[in-house]
């Protein structure tokens, strides 16, 4: 009798958890939707409007056309570091795509966006797509620093820094030299072995999704993110032309190249990233004769174009039910 007693309540117990797991799930991508939402509002408050009228909409058309090209190749990158088993449709990973664009907004660095992407897919594709997703960051970071770093070698004016930080240049050669090496050549290997070192609840998911993961797939990537980057670049040329700065390519490029490469070291917070972004922008393209205004108001208006602008349908993906991919 107290054993059917003891079936019976672990039944219902079990029932209870199969409802309520995926309303917690939508509660959980409700709060962060719902967290990315106001930090987005919060942003375009500072925006500087009031130089909304100086844009040259020829220029402007020129960022909007190149946006959409921005979007694709992350896909595409994201795609070519996934387990070739896996059939899914071009929409559907957009569509993933863009919610994990809504969940970036507030995350330091935009590290949410994998957080966004795993929260939208079906539970038996968020280990072996949550991992090509983590692993397309980190090419993205390779290429960042690895342009960065030749930039602030050989595009860096001597008299750009004070004495003590240019001296720091030859140890900063050997610090980033070796730590690139890592990252773009052992990445793959320490990822294949990641599960070693894993909780053993987590250790048979990690090695059956680490398994699509070889040195092929991750130069494809990493051609993938320098497509990427190139695009990038472009588009603050053409900015910086819409706002009436007319610098060439050649000397835009390597300061801006410097931009994301700070970027990237510096560990910025929600509230902190567009004056983070803002002070580098000032700062490097100063370096070339751009005014600070012009410079932070381009940095404001590809946050848009490349972040916001996405976020807005993501977060509508966000809240869709997973297992309709």
């Amino acid at each position: 009798m107290i054993h059917k007693k003891v079936l019976v309540t672990f039944s219902r117990l079990k029932a209870v958890g199969k409802y309520t797991l995926p309303h917690g799930l939508f509660l959980l991508k409700g709060i962060l939707a719902l967290l990315s939402f106001g930090y987005l509002l919060y942003m375009l408050a500072g925006f500087p409007w009031n130089r909304w009228p100086e844009i040259e909409w020829g220029w402007f058309i020129g960022l909007l056309i190149l946006a959409p090209l921005n979007w694709s190749l992350e896909v595409l990158k994201w795609r070519s570091l996934s387990t070739d088993s896996i059939k899914i449709k071009y929409s559907e990973w957009f569509k993933v795509f863009l919610a994990g664009m809504a969940t970036s907004l507030f995350s330091p660095n935009r590290t949410g966006e994998a957080v966004g992407r795993i929260l939208s897919l079906p539970y038996d594709l968020r280990w072996s797509l949550g991992t090509s997703a983590i692993l397309g960051n980190l090419a993205q970071l390779c290429i960042t620093l690895f342009i960065g770093a030749i930039a602030w070698e050989y595009w860096l004016p001597f008299d750009f820094f004070p004495e003590e930080i240019i001296e720091f240049r030859w140890g900063f050669r050997f610090l980033f030299g070796g730590l690139l090496l890592f990252f773009i050549i052992r990445i793959p290997f320490v990822l294949l072995r990641m599960h070693r070192w894993a909780p053993k609840r987590w250790r048979a998911q990690l090695k059956k999704s680490s398994r699509g993961i070889h040195p092929q797939k991750w130069v494809k990537g990493l051609c993938w993110a320098l497509a990427r980057y190139c695009i990038f670049l472009v588009q603050w040329w053409i900015g910086l032309n819409a706002l009436g700065a007319n610098f060439s390519l050649f000397h835009v490029v390597p300061a801006v190249a410097l931009v994301f490469f700070g970027n990237a070291l510096i560990p910025t917070f929600a509230l902190s990233e567009l004056t983070s972004r803002g002070s580098l922008s000032i700062l490097f393209l100063g370096g070339i004769g751009v005014d600070p205004p012009t410079a932070f108001m381009v940095s404001s208006l590809l946050w848009i174009i490349n972040i916001a602008l996405p976020a807005t349908p993501g977060f509508f993906f966000l809240l869709k039910n997973p297992n309709q991919l």
